[in-house]
């Protein structure tokens, strides 16, 4: 049975996803959460915490219903250093960008990037006094935007109104189901100020963008493309058409795959690569995560390889011809629970 099946054997499908809302315009980003909210906690929880929590119900047809948690975080300076916490579980993000300030396009894509594996990312720019074909002719048409579209595949829209931004986010999700996708998409799309606010007079000026603090994206941002060439000296091979991703396969378990942004591990049992039962809950879900962490501090005196590329770098050759005996108990446990999943489900 074809996977696209899937859909179409239930009258209704629910999903519930986590969106996340950045951008330097903390006034029409709380307008906007405001006015797609069926509900919302109180507005005074971003001020206090640097994130507002609301839920968003959107039909994208009569089959496919989603309840979105929107998760509006303060991206100004003063919380800086505590954005990117609330990342962890979002499977797409609304980026609210300026006309004046396209620049932040790509600060907050590479922000996000190393942060999360698989997501949407949609760039919304807010058009107040300029036009969608002004930007494209002058300002998104430089060697510095070109080498980033072209390399990321995105794709231009326009939108008509705020909740169109979900209709794009629940056409990555559905298509995501039907085919199967584990691949990122990202999207630059043009709307009109006043189909987000309306004739609301707020101060839409936008704050310039702040780092979540130069110490933490030193710390944090791996220098994967050292890792790639350490890799291949390896004799492991670089999926070139997922450049980001290093897949392995042993014999012994199955398919391991590694971001290597982050470092994060999925796994992929044999039992699962030809699995034809669209009842099991896990049937779309072909990559299973696994925590593997260090026990204790690394140390390298290679230059570029401090200890998170280290580390990545140890998950790798670990995995390549892990066995039953030299794996540690603690990822041998998250193994085998996948493993008799995928054997109850054949």
């Amino acid at each position: 049975m074809e996977q696209s099946s899937f859909l179409k054997e239930r009258e209704t499908c629910y999903f519930k996803k986590k969106v996340s809302l950045l951008g330097c315009n903390e006034p029409i980003k709380n307008e906007f959460q405001d006015i797609v909210s069926s509900c919302s906690l109180p507005l005074e929880n971003k001020s206090n915490i640097g994130v507002n929590i609301s839920r968003v119900h959107f039909d994208y047809n009569s089959n496919n219903r989603f309840d979105y948690f929107l998760w509006n975080i303060d991206c100004s300076q003063s919380r800086s250093f505590l954005r990117t916490t609330f990342y962890n579980g979002a499977e797409a993000i609304i980026v609210f960008i300026s006309e004046d300030n396209l620049e932040h396009i790509l600060r907050y894509f590479e922000e996000i990037r190393n942060r999360i594996p698989i997501v949407f990312i949609q760039f919304c720019i807010i058009l107040n006094n300029k036009s969608k074909s002004e930007l494209l002719d002058n300002e998104l048409n430089g060697s510095q935007f070109q080498e980033f579209i072209q390399s990321n595949e995105v794709e231009f829209n326009e939108l008509q109104n705020a909740t169109d931004t979900f209709s794009q986010i629940s056409n990555f999700f559905i298509e995501k189901v039907r085919q199967d996708k584990f691949e990122s998409k990202f999207n630059i799309s043009f709307i009109a100020r006043k189909k987000i606010i309306g004739e609301n007079e707020i101060d839409d000026r936008c704050s310039e963008y702040f780092p979540p603090s130069m110490s933490l994206v030193n710390s944090k941002i791996i220098q994967y493309e050292r890792i790639k060439n350490l890799v291949k000296n390896l004799g492991i091979n670089v999926d070139q058409a997922n450049p980001d991703w290093i897949v392995i396969e042993n014999e012994n378990f199955g398919r391991f795959s590694v971001y290597l942004r982050n470092g994060s591990v999925y796994y992929t049992p044999y039992e699962c690569e030809n699995c034809s039962n669209t009842n099991c809950p896990n049937y779309h879900k072909k990559k299973h995560y696994i925590c593997i962490e260090a026990e204790s501090t690394g140390w390298s005196n290679v230059r570029g390889i401090r200890e998170e590329e280290l580390l990545i770098l140890s998950k790798i050759i670990a995995l390549k011809d892990a066995t039953e005996k030299s794996l540690p108990k603690s990822i041998l446990e998250q193994i085998h629970h996948i493993q008799d999943c995928a054997k109850l489900k054949n």
